[in-house]
This record gives C-alpha cells, sequence and structure tokens, in this order.
C-alpha cells in the first residue's frame, strides 16, 4: 500500500525561494523533493523518488520526518568526526554523553566543574 504523500505547508513559490539561496547539495535534494509535490508534477513517494534518483525508502523516511517537524527540523544536519549524518536527536544525545564523561573525568583528576 502506498503512503499518502505529505501535505505541503508552504508554496510552491517559497519553496522556489528556498532552493535558490540554498548552497547544501543535501538540503536543496530535500526542497527539490517538496517542490515536486506542492507544483504537482510528482503525485507518489516512488514519482519523486525515480525523479530525483533516490531510493523510494529514503523519499518516504523525508515526507514522514517533514510531517513529523515541519520544514526547518527536517532541513537540519549534523555531522560528527567520522563524517556521518546525525540528527537533532542524535546530536543531543551524544552532547550529553560527551558532558557526563568530562563532569566523570573531573571528579577524578580533582578538576572542577562550573
Amino acid at each position: 500500500m502506498n503512503k499518502a504523500i505529505p501535505k505541503i505547508k508552504e508554496t510552491a513559490e517559497e519553496i522556489r525561494e528556498m532552493l535558490k539561496n540554498e548552497p547544501q547539495v543535501k538540503r536543496q535534494n530535500r526542497l527539490q523533493a517538496l517542490y515536486l509535490i506542492a507544483t504537482k508534477q510528482a503525485k507518489s513517494r516512488s514519482q519523486v523518488a525515480q525523479m530525483l534518483g533516490f531510493n523510494r525508502n529514503t523519499i518516504s523516511d523525508w515526507f514522514s520526518l517533514y510531517e513529523a517537524e515541519g520544514l526547518e527540523k527536517r532541513l537540519e544536519f549534523a555531522f560528527n568526526f567520522g563524517g556521518q549524518c546525525l540528527t537533532a536527536h542524535h546530536r543531543k544525545a551524544e552532547n550529553r554523553r560527551k558532558y557526563r564523561l568530562y563532569i566523570f573525568a573531573g571528579v577524578f583528576t580533582g578538576i572542577e566543574s562550573d
């Protein structure tokens, strides 16, 4: 069964302007997917995937996150030192882990934390 395409909150013109001003290719790809739906050039996730050259599951993930979190959250990216893409959730969890290690190291080495 095909999932329904998301209702795009932004107008095609707004998305087009964002596309023109976006320097990052990954963000451009996601905006292009939304633009294809907003302009009715594609009527399904599979059509978007075919037009952009991505797997349909990737497109489905993008749209699911767009529906759940909105455009700005969907366009966020973070990279760890290994170059792997992290979501905002993973980034926060990693920062908490690093902070705990910092506090833990300070307790055993006599370093005081602020």
